[in-house]
């Protein structure tokens, strides 16, 4: 995360032709703005939020489906149960003032890949 997403060299060509300026740094090492951005832009769609989550597909069973219904019903209970865990524990983690961990909370864990 404390590195940018690409470099043109690595630290054992740094160390071999390498000069620690900041000049020869921006130069040599990082990547220009075009790739930077190029970077962010598809780091920012492959993290926008799913609009389908595992707690939320009871609405794609018609009235008709004959199987998955119980096996979802009994997959919901289990989600709910784990939900309920990770909002208590990130309530404790709040109180005591360390950080909160939402993201695998089953309403927002994504149903599929959304690319």
């Amino acid at each position: 995360p404390n590195r940018p997403l690409s470099v043109k060299m690595n630290m054992e060509q740094f160390k071999e032709k390498g000069d620690d300026t900041l000049e020869y740094i921006f130069a040599n090492v990082l990547p220009g703005p075009t790739a930077e951005a190029m970077l962010m832009m598809s780091t920012r769609v492959l993290t926008l939020p799913s609009d389908q989550h595992l707690d939320d597909l009871e609405k794609h069973y018609n009235k008709k489906a004959k199987h998955g219904k119980k096996s979802y019903k009994q997959l919901l209970a289990r989600l709910e149960k784990i939900g309920n865990e990770i909002e208590s524990r990130n309530k404790a983690n709040q109180k005591a003032g360390n950080a909160v961990y939402p993201y695998l909370h089953p309403s927002l864990v994504p149903a599929s890949i959304d690319i």
